[in-house]
């Protein structure tokens, strides 16, 4: 899996990632319990490109973004 871009949010650090033609954003987050968890979400090609942009403006990225 690569990492595209790094960007600390509201709701904490978010990880843009690629691997295999599939996005994916990957970030922690605290429930009410108290117990920290991973979250994973499938993005498409659009939102992803969206979230490389927030990253390059808000945070890092690591290189260009990958075509569809």
């Amino acid at each position: 899996m690569t990492t595209l871009g790094k960007v600390h949010t509201e709701l904490g650090p978010i990880e843009l990632c690629h691997e295999a033609g599939v996005f994916t954003t990957v970030g922690e987050y605290v429930g009410v319990d108290g117990a920290t968890r991973e979250t994973v979400v499938v993005q498409s090609h659009e939102s992803a490109l969206e979230w490389w942009r927030y990253c390059e403006q808000h945070g890092v990225v690591f290189g260009e973004m990958p075509e569809e």
